[in-house]
């Protein structure tokens, strides 16, 4: 506790122990072990402790992303604890977005995706349904995925039989403008025409400018918000579009006046804004030039920052760091 770090367990894993807040590195053997107490019929308990010794197994290196997410696939299908399946489902879009190159996210789209349309198709309540397409559009990058979720949001016939409430609609048109950034304008366009709730027009107008095909109005809206025009959680929306995965190589660039008005924000006192600024910021980035460009801003300014402020980055980089050398060694050995 008095110590950096995480601390490491000399002894061997068993999932069926209690949870410890240890990093227990896993041989073949016990890798195995922790897969079988994941997919088996054994309590919810010791699945999570074997999903979480996997995922966290991943997170330094002796555990391929791939391999972890195929058994967050296989383990979907059949995970009936929420709470869990929650865990697993966040997790693993990290693993799709963050954690995979490119040529291995397209071979891994299809299976996660039919396993999330499978939940939206055997929902059986609207509270269901509304979370598992939630989950499917977070997910989205197919064309046959994509052209569903357009044609649910259009209320075309066929697919009228969803019902969805209108933060869920809203939030699916966000998503679909972002993935179609040519049609971005229209798609929003539309789904303003819809809303009743003024409080969610509101949001939806401010966040619009960050879905723009245009570069130039996805800069100007960046520097409104770095230069403090707008604050709180509307503006944390519009950065993490900014810099959603889809996007992430194009806004590099968006990281160090980033990190900067992330120092102006926490110099005023402000508790909670300026991790969830960095979280946004760093939310869709995981190469190398993002990681260089993280540790370039805080090494030229360390002397000048808060030591407090400096944790903060250090921890909230975190996730970026890991997925700069994942990546790197995927791309080293051509997969």
């Amino acid at each position: 506790i008095e110590t950096p770090g995480f601390p490491a367990a000399t002894s061997r894993f068993d999932p069926h122990d209690a949870p410890r807040y240890e990093y227990f590195a896993l041989d073949d053997a016990a890798r195995q072990t922790a897969l079988d107490a994941l997919t088996r019929d054994n309590d919810s308990l010791t699945r999570a402790n074997a999903w979480i010794v996997l995922y966290e197994n991943m997170l330094a290196g002796s555990v391929e992303p791939t391999w972890l997410l195929n058994a967050a696939i296989d383990a979907l299908r059949g995970e009936t604890d929420s709470l869990l399946r929650e865990r697993i489902t966040t997790d693993a879009y990290q693993l799709f977005w963050r954690y995979l190159t490119g040529h291995q996210r397209r071979f891994a789209a299809v299976p996660i995706e039919r396993v999330l349309r499978y939940r939206v198709e055997r929902a059986k309540s609207l509270r269901e349904e509304s979370i598992a397409l939630g989950t499917l559009m977070r997910f989205a990058s197919t064309v046959e995925t994509l052209a569903d979720l357009e044609a649910i949001w259009r209320r075309e016939p066929g697919f009228v039989d969803h019902r969805l409430t209108e933060r869920v609609e809203t939030d699916l048109a966000v998503a679909l403008a972002l993935r179609r950034p040519d049609r971005s304008e229209r798609i929003i366009a539309r789904q303003l025409g819809r809303i009743g709730d003024a409080n969610l027009r509101a949001r939806l107008e401010f966040v619009a400018p960050a879905l723009s095909f245009e570069q130039a109005a996805r800069d100007t809206v960046f520097e409104a918000i770095c230069g403090g025009q707008a604050r709180g959680t509307w503006a944390v929306a519009s950065l993490e579009l900014l810099n959603h995965p889809i996007r992430a190589a194009e806004h590099v660039h968006y990281i160090e006046p980033g990190m900067a008005a992330a120092a102006n924000i926490h110099a005023r006192g402000d508790v909670f804004l300026p991790r969830q600024w960095l979280e946004a910021l760093f939310s869709g980035h995981g190469t190398q030039a993002a990681a260089d460009t993280i540790e370039r801003f805080v090494v030229t300014r360390q002397d000048r920052l808060p030591e407090r402020f400096v944790a903060l980055v250090e921890q909230t980089a975190d996730p970026v760091y890991r997925a700069a050398t994942l990546l790197s060694r995927a791309q080293s050995s051509g997969r």
